[in-house]
């Protein structure tokens, strides 16, 4: 059961730009432990060249020392927070690189879209160690701000999602089938064409979204339709093109290009 504190972590935490290792520490060992002292002797060792906590090397201080306890990895709690406005955007993002790293399967405990909060819980053999989670975030640009510590294996982290991105499709020259609708990076495009095969039918669905995964536009017919032009918002990140009915339907792939 996820306890009250992680609900109240949440409203608690407050964005700051610039790392805050003792604050850190203090969520972390408590506020009074003797070691902040001596860790903070040697902050820049501990900060990244964003200027953010490096929750790698911190990490692997305090396992060295021995100051963190042992932890349950059969049960990991872990909540996330952005002070943006863009949870979709998080829960798409981190969910892509808890994937990555083999953590394919968790049950959302909490999700607010308001104050952008997503807390999850998974059963792993392994425990997720913050200095790791910390690097494979920052492979795909979300920083990690500000970490708060319920239990051995239950943290709560604030990240800075403005650099953010998710994966998308690559444009391929030749038509293939399609496994998936397409999800395509449109970023500083003003238009795409679309061009559906002769023996297909195809009945575009297609959506555009921003950086944040916010839907900025949508076009969608039930005419069979071979070829297209759409112009793009300007703020246009991301594309989602698919058929109106079913995949069946463009079962040679269409052609795709942006401008």
């Amino acid at each position: 059961m996820v306890k009250k504190a992680f609900f109240a972590s949440f409203a608690s935490l407050l964005f700051a730009f610039g790392a805050d290792l003792r604050g850190d520490l203090g969520r972390i060992l408590g506020e009074n432990h003797p070691a902040i002292e001596n860790i903070m002797q040697n902050e820049r060792s501990f900060i990244d060249e964003r200027n953010n906590v490096n929750y790698n090397a911190l990490f692997a201080r305090l396992k060295n020392q021995g100051l963190l306890e042992p932890s349950n990895s059969a049960n990991i709690q872990i909540g996330f927070s952005s002070p943006d406005d863009n949870a979709i955007l998080m829960v798409k993002a981190v969910g892509e690189v808890l994937s990555k790293m083999g953590y394919k399967y968790y049950l959302t405990t909490h999700f607010d879209a308001n104050s952008a909060q997503w807390g999850i819980a998974l059963s792993s053999r392994n425990s997720l160690e913050p200095g790791v989670l910390y690097s494979q975030l920052a492979n795909s640009k979300i920083y990690i701000k500000k970490i708060s510590k319920q239990e051995a294996n239950f943290y709560i982290y604030e990240l800075d999602l403005s650099r953010a991105s998710v994966d998308s499709d690559t444009l391929n020259v030749n038509q293939i089938r399609p496994q998936k609708p397409y999800f395509l990076n449109v970023a500083d495009k003003k238009s795409l064409s679309i061009e559906a095969d002769s023996d297909d039918s195809f009945q575009p669905f297609i959506r555009v979204f921003d950086k944040n995964l916010k839907l900025i536009k949508t076009q969608k017919s039930n005419t069979i339709t071979y070829s297209l032009t759409m112009e793009l918002p300007t703020e246009a990140n991301y594309v989602l093109i698919e058929d109106f009915f079913s995949l069946e339907n463009i079962k040679h792939g269409l052609k795709i290009n942006l401008n």
